[in-house]
């Protein structure tokens, strides 16, 4: 009984997982979705699928909290969202999770932007992104150093470098296909 009339803060957030192996390559690259006002995660799953329920790779490790104060706006957002993607096809670089991210941050209007855009939801999820605890960090992070420790141990500079060379290739395609394409 003393709970009622209390309200509950909205749940409303970007969340981010890894995406097993090349998560583990490249630790910027991971899969983006959205979790509704009640904490429900959504995420664009594939060609003409918005899932809800947990994320297609699993539990969010990364959280940006708070994008939108009412949460009922922010469903609406959401359910807009959803309901275009569901019928667009995926494409991994052209047509993926960042880009339904990106379509409900601009109809709520995050920030005042109404641009948002793949590339800026990479930035928004790896730099203000909190990690879900201690979980959520070793989850994110732990695979990447077991990967990359016997190789750089094992591998000398050069392992360095062709990791440097891949990473720089990938943000780059993301980056072109976003802007240029």
């Amino acid at each position: 009984m003393a709970d009622q009339g209390r309200r509950t803060p909205s749940q409303a957030a970007v969340v981010w997982c890894p995406i097993p192996v090349l998560t583990w390559l490249l630790p910027f690259v991971g899969h983006a979705g959205l979790a509704r006002a009640d904490g429900t995660t959504t995420d664009f799953a594939g060609p003409y699928h918005v899932a809800r329920g947990p994320l297609l790779f699993g539990k969010p490790t990364r959280r940006v909290k708070n994008v939108c104060k009412d949460g009922n706006r922010w469903d609406q957002c959401v359910d807009e969202a959803e309901l275009l993607f569901t019928a667009k096809d995926y494409d991994f670089v052209a047509q993926n999770c960042h880009h339904f991210v990106a379509e409900t941050l601009n109809l709520a209007q995050y920030r005042g932007r109404r641009d948002w855009n793949a590339v800026n939801v990479a930035f928004l999820c790896f730099l203000r992104g909190k990690h879900e605890g201690w979980t959520g960090l070793l989850r994110t992070w732990i695979p990447f150093v077991l990967v990359m420790t016997p190789a750089l141990y094992f591998g000398t500079w050069i392992t360095a470098v062709v990791w440097m060379g891949l990473a720089l290739m990938a943000g780059s395609a993301f980056c072109i296909n976003t802007y240029f394409c």
